[in-house]
């Protein structure tokens, strides 16, 4: 699960394409178009936020098991 921050906003952003052209549509059909395009940004905002939330929690969880070995290390010498 190393890789989590990279593949969770992938899977996200390919239900996002679905769920666009799908729904999106109908939704510039029928002279919504701000509506789509303010969901389009917002969805959009949520998976640059989440990969850069998830990236963040990884590097402080390789930090700390990094100086939980290091410790360890310690120790035992």
């Amino acid at each position: 699960m190393k890789k989590k921050h990279i593949w969770l906003p992938i899977v996200l952003a390919v239900y996002f394409l679905f769920m666009t052209f799908r729904f999106g549509i109908h939704l510039l059909e029928h002279g919504e178009a701000l509506k789509f395009w303010l969901t389009v940004v917002s969805e959009c905002a949520v998976i640059v936020a989440l990969y850069f939330v998830l990236k963040k929690r990884q590097e402080y969880r390789d930090q700390r098991e990094a100086d939980m070995r290091s410790e360890d290390e310690d120790s035992v010498n």
